[in-house]
This record gives C-alpha cells, structure tokens and sequence, in this order.
C-alpha cells in the first residue's frame, strides 16, 4: 500500500510558491518509488507554475520549473 498527495496551492508571491516548492523537495528525499527500474516506474515530482487564471482575458500557463525523482 502506498499513498499518494496531490496539492493545487495558489499564491500571489513568488518566494511564497518558491518555498513550498523547496519544501517538497525535501520531502522527496523520503518518499518511494514504485515500481523502480521498470517501464511503469513512478517517481515524485513538485512543478512551479505561473498562472494567469486572474486575468481576464486569461493566458496559458507558464511552466517555471519541474523537480523529479529519482
């Protein structure tokens, strides 16, 4: 058995969003893998996004970054 977390997390400051990120990282070094070494292998993975939902009109996303394991 293995649970997983999933979390959306809106903020208006960026080092807000940045530290949230640096946290996670650091709990990744905890978390499992499932399946390693295999073609279904799941790992973890924490992504910082810019949104433009508050916007009108809204704009597509922009990925800032993305940190995986392993």
């Amino acid at each position: 058995m293995i649970y997983q977390v999933r979390v959306n997390i809106f903020f208006t400051e960026t080092s807000d969003a940045e530290d949230l990120v640096s946290q996670v990282v650091r709990a990744m070094s905890d978390a499992v893998v499932v399946h390693p070494d295999d073609p279904n292998m799941q790992g973890c993975s924490v992504e910082l996004i810019k949104c433009y939902h508050d916007e009108i009109p809204t704009r597509p996303c922009e990925t800032l970054g993305i940190t995986t394991s392993p």
